[in-house]
């Protein structure tokens, strides 16, 4: 209902101060899912790029793991490339992420739907990707 771009920056400024809190609340990983879905990308790039951050940790969790995969949709969406990778490498190709995501039901939740964004061709690269890592890290 908020159309005066002065109030949505004071309202966008609220939840970037408290995005923390928010993401693992049961009802205010709504209002930051609201948010990102109702103001779109340009208005809400900081509390992406903060989201982004602390992805890996959001991602194990009940409701923040809402927010990050409410993230990868809009970033996909939006065709924004630079970011989208950015969540995929500390998600997935970091630090064996992966491995621990997948040993969290909230976690496996986020890599499915992020991998379901995917095309075919970047699926393959994460799983060769993987492979070969999971070849070296035996040696």
């Amino acid at each position: 209902e908020v159309t005066s771009a002065k109030m949505i920056k004071k309202i966008i400024k609220i939840i970037e101060t408290h995005f923390f809190d928010l993401s693992q609340n049961q009802f205010g990983n709504y209002i930051i899912q609201e948010a990102l879905e109702h103001f779109g990308f340009q208005t809400c790039h900081g509390l992406i790029i903060n989201l982004i951050k602390h992805s890996f940790n959001f991602s194990l969790q009940k409701y923040a793991s809402n927010v990050i995969d409410k993230v990868a949709i809009i970033l996909r969406s939006n065709n924004e490339c630079m970011l989208f990778n950015q969540l995929i490498n500390i998600l997935i190709l970091d630090n064996n992420n992966l491995t621990k995501l997948l040993q969290n039901k909230f976690g496996t939740f986020v890599v499915y739907n992020i991998l379901s964004l995917l095309s075919f061709q970047e699926k393959n690269f994460i799983y060769q990707y993987c492979n070969l890592n999971t070849i070296f890290s035996n040696v």
